[in-house]
């Protein structure tokens, strides 16, 4: 592994976006200096890249954590959709909404972007990137030792291991079978 952080700069149609209010889409993770509509420039710094067997090693970890979020984000989510719901009813049954009801549910869906974000960081305080939240879908940077290209080894929740790797252009649809993986 390298201690060294390492930058790489790209264009991806891929990353993780989570819409706002504002109706762009922002992306959460990697750093981005500004929202994109649909396409977003990522410059990713990456902590350390790992070997498959550290990789597999994280899963474990992985796996609590992602228990850990899905149960916390759950919760908060059911919030966002009550709160919109009354909203909506209110609206629909020809109530008016007060701007105390609307800042109410701007406060929840706050409080999810916000534990969104935190999860996202404590992946990435590890050096792995959470590209999906709901299906558990992790890139682990790695570098070739012979070409000092950067892969991710990709995982998704349920897979029993590390069996597929992409470049930092491809995202998921570009996965290759880990045999393939250059050294």
């Amino acid at each position: 592994m390298n201690a060294s952080h390492s930058r790489y700069v790209f264009a991806c149609s891929h990353c993780v976006h989570l819409d706002r209010p504002t109706g762009l889409a922002y992306p959460i993770a990697g750093k981005h200096t500004e929202p994109k509509a649909l396409v977003c420039m990522t410059t990713y710094e990456f902590k350390k890249f790992f070997t498959v067997e550290d990789a597999v090693e994280w899963i474990p970890w992985v796996v609590e954590q992602l228990k850990q979020a899905h149960a916390e984000l759950r919760e908060l989510q059911d919030g966002v959709i009550l709160s919109k719901r009354l909203l909506l009813a209110r609206k629909n049954s020809g109530r008016q909404t007060s701007d105390a009801d609307v800042m109410a549910l701007q406060k929840r869906f706050d409080a999810f972007e916000a534990a969104v974000n935190r999860w996202v960081e404590r992946f990435a305080e590890q050096g792995i990137l959470l590209r999906d939240m709901q299906s558990g879908l992790i890139d682990f940077p790695y570098k070739a030792e012979n070409s000092g290209d950067v892969y991710f080894l990709c995982w998704r929740l349920k897979e029993d291991g590390i069996f597929y790797f992409h470049g930092l252009n491809e995202g998921f649809s570009g996965r290759h079978p880990i045999t393939l993986l250059p050294d």
